[in-house]
């Protein structure tokens, strides 16, 4: 469904789509996801500033304010969170079936709310079963991971790269010349040893983004073993993932988790998704993380649970 907004004297198409309200996740309870797209650019700090939420019940009319974003090629993922859902019981709360979009004061349109869990309408029920059936007979191996799936194990890559990464390693070259140009230019010793600082940090810059492109880490299952390992590129072990062996006898489950990044400048927080397997003694560990969408988590997970289930 869309509508449209002013802004800047451009009338711009709003598209919204994905409205779903979580209502029986104790973690996620209350957030409200949704799929946010422009006919034009539109910044996501316009966006954050001005979109909003409101939610009419029977005695009440709350505002909400995005939470969580992420951009996409589909356009803005966003989260945003009705405090009251989480706070109050579920059957003492009135959920409307429809919600106002805001612009600044201006209502953009009216939406239908779908809801995930044990409250959900049928045909939001529908659509999110159909959604997860075609999940789970896609074949299809994700970008982000490489799988060598043999009769004698299982082998997962997760790819470090990301597209911001071109961007850190132009920024860590001048970084490093721009200090190695302050050190040949000043002859006092306190000042090259301060540039020469400088100069170490853009070399860790510069390494690190070389990482991002090269490396990946390794998910394997093989005789008998869980293990995860990262390369080619050496990196040390207390800024990521250490080396990790878990017998498969020791492996009680494995599952997808979703969780909230920390804040970033912007002081928003983003919806990431990671994979976890629990052991029979001893606390959860996780494999790997930091994904911004399930698909390529739910991926591994499943191939987890076929490989183990078989060895």
């Amino acid at each position: 469904m869309s509508d449209s907004i002013l802004l800047d004297g451009r009338e711009v198409q709003v598209t919204v789509a994905d409205l779903v309200l979580h209502v029986d996740d104790d973690e996620f309870r209350g957030n409200i996801d949704c799929v946010i797209t422009f006919s034009e650019p539109v910044s996501s700090e316009d966006t954050l500033r001005s979109l909003r939420l409101a939610i009419t019940s029977r005695n009440t009319r709350e505002v909400l304010d995005i939470s969580g974003y992420l951009e996409t090629s589909c356009g803005l993922e966003c989260t945003l969170y009705w405090s009251m859902l989480s706070e109050h019981d579920l059957s003492e709360t009135d959920i409307p079936d429809e919600i106002e979009l805001l612009w600044e004061d201006d209502t953009i349109g009216t939406f239908a709310l779908g809801r995930k869990g044990t409250m959900q309408s049928s045909d939001s029920a529908t659509g999110d079963s159909q959604r997860a059936t075609a999940r789970e007979d896609g074949d299809a191996v994700p970008e982000e991971l490489r799988v060598d799936d043999f009769s004698r194990g299982l082998t997962i890559f997760v790819r470090w790269y990301q597209p911001a990464v071109f961007s850190l390693f132009f920024f860590s070259i001048i970084w490093t010349l721009g200090s190695f140009y302050f050190i040949a230019n000043v002859d006092w010793l306190p000042l090259q040893i301060w540039g020469a600082m400088f100069s170490v940090a853009g070399f860790g810059l510069m390494y690190y983004a070389v990482c991002m492109f090269r490396n990946h880490t390794r998910i394997e299952v093989l005789d008998s073993e869980l293990t995860r390992s990262c390369g080619p590129l050496p990196w040390p072990k207390l800024f990521r993932w250490i080396p990790l062996k878990i017998p498969v006898s020791e492996i009680t489950s494995v599952w997808t988790e979703r969780y909230q990044s920390a804040r970033n400048n912007q002081g928003v927080k983003r919806t990431l998704y990671r994979v976890k397997v629990s052991i029979k003694e001893g606390e959860d560990v996780t494999l790997t993380s930091s994904f911004a969408r399930p698909e390529p988590a739910d991926f591994i997970t499943q191939k987890l649970q076929e490989s183990l289930g078989n060895s």
